[in-house]
């Protein structure tokens, strides 16, 4: 029996929106194209050997090439998906990172043509939504990547509003997003803001410690001084307590927090407090047993300390 028109078109979407590494990833993935779902693995090979020579492989490890160029493969992918919405489905349900990846960046730069006028926004962020637990680590980083990230930014809000989301999870996405993305900035709050709920209900004194110092960070990071203030200050109260009866465990940690609290007393104008903050982290690092262990953490410290001594200076300076 020959592959009706539909599976002869949608084929080639799968080869182009999600690729493959090999002939066998290649099989396997034709496997999820509706049509081809109930055929024989034979059936499927020569479904992929049509596509190689339709689009032919640059070197013979790979199963297929490209379509060419780029904007051609963008626009072709965008409009199958949109006239075949529940193809996208059964083609995520088993994509490896990769995959998704190249499945995320064809198809958001696809919403991005001006022939679409965002009509496939909509099915993009729904898709994510849908297959969080395959997409939602891609498209952290795929976001950071294309220039017009929105509908993954949009999905990767809604996931977080998800009452079944554990910890673990966010703790893993939160390990994604690099500090210099400004494009993920805004999520990463909301991220490490689910963290800082989730430990506080659990009562994790340390975890919710942790994610108010990282909040307090990523507060910082977008601007917002007297919010990050708050947040490195509920942490140090956080790391005060664990330090009355686990000094050995959380010393350091109380440290690094007395750093950052110093760095945002600085950005409010409150520098005296700032370097009587900063001299007791620094304190607390050198009656730590192994100093040396931890030295980088000295010398950011007393970086920071001479900074707010020059800023104080400064300002008397000028009075």
């Amino acid at each position: 029996m020959r592959p009706g028109v539909t599976t002869l078109t949608d084929a080639p979407a799968a080869a182009i929106g999600w690729g493959a590494d090999d002939r066998e990833q290649a099989v396997a993935l034709l496997a999820r194209v509706p049509g081809l779902a109930d055929q024989s693995t034979d059936r499927r090979a020569s479904v992929r050997a049509w596509i190689a020579d339709l689009y032919p492989p640059p070197t013979q490890d790979l199963p297929w090439g490209d379509l060419q160029p780029d904007r051609l493969a963008e626009r072709f992918l965008g409009r199958h998906l949109h006239t075949t919405p529940g193809l996208a489905d059964q083609l995520t349900l088993a994509a490896d990172p990769a995959q998704a990846i190249r499945l995320l960046t064809m198809y958001t730069r696809a919403v991005a043509h001006p022939v679409f006028t965002h009509r496939l926004d909509a099915a993009l962020i729904e898709l994510c939504v849908r297959h969080a637990n395959v997409l939602a680590k891609p498209a952290i980083r795929t976001a950071t990547q294309v220039e017009a990230p929105q509908p993954l930014l949009a999905a990767l809000h809604r996931v977080l509003s998800s009452p079944d989301i554990n910890t673990k999870t966010l703790q893993e996405w939160g390990n994604q997003p690099p500090r210099t993305s400004h494009a993920l900035a805004d999520w990463a709050v909301q991220l490490t803001a689910c963290l800082v709920d989730n430990h506080r209900r659990r009562s994790n004194l340390p975890g919710l410690a942790m994610s108010l110092n990282n909040l307090s960070i990523r507060f910082g990071d977008l601007g917002r001084r007297e919010k990050a203030l708050e947040a490195i200050t509920e942490a140090i109260q956080a790391y005060r307590h664990l330090t009355e009866t686990q000094p050995d465990t959380f010393l350091l940690d109380l440290a690094a927090s007395l750093n950052n609290l110093s760095i945002r007393l600085g950005q409010v104008g409150r520098q005296e407090e700032a370097l009587e903050t900063i001299t007791g982290a620094i304190r607390h690092r050198l009656a730590e047993i192994r100093p040396v262990v931890h030295q980088k953490e000295l010398e950011w410290s007393l970086a920071v300390m001479e900074w707010l001594r020059s800023t104080i200076d400064g300002d008397e300076g000028t009075r």
